[in-house]
């Protein structure tokens, strides 16, 4: 049986019982730390809040970041450059299909469709 204490619950006494590491025995709450040895630290770069890049440009610059990223590293040399390629050609078609929307969004509508 394994338990394991979720990250901003309360336990329910003041010592509690850890059955991952230690096979049930009693643990001090001091000494025990809620995240085991697979931690992992994300940390969130803030954005200026005077560039008004849309939420949609963002997010496709962070994906074509890690592509390069993944890319550098050799975790994408089993797709080959085609497979990069084609990940890259998609974010731009996100891009350009953003770019259409804006484009919509923003022509003004004539008044003469109002009659």
């Amino acid at each position: 049986m394994e338990a394991t204490l979720v990250p901003g619950s309360v336990p329910r006494s003041p010592h509690k019982i850890s059955f991952i590491k230690n096979k049930g025995a009693a643990i001090d709450p001091e000494r025990d730390p809620l995240l085991g040895d697979d931690r992992r630290t994300v940390e969130f770069r803030p954005y200026d809040s005077r560039k008004s890049l849309p939420l949609p440009l963002i997010i496709a610059h962070e994906l074509t970041r890690l592509i390069h990223k993944f890319r550098r590293s050799g975790m994408l040399d089993t797709i080959g450059p085609a497979g990069v390629n084609a990940m890259n050609a998609l974010i731009q078609s996100m891009i350009d299909q953003v770019t259409a929307m804006e484009r919509v969004a923003n022509t003004p509508i004539p008044v003469s469709s109002f009659i």
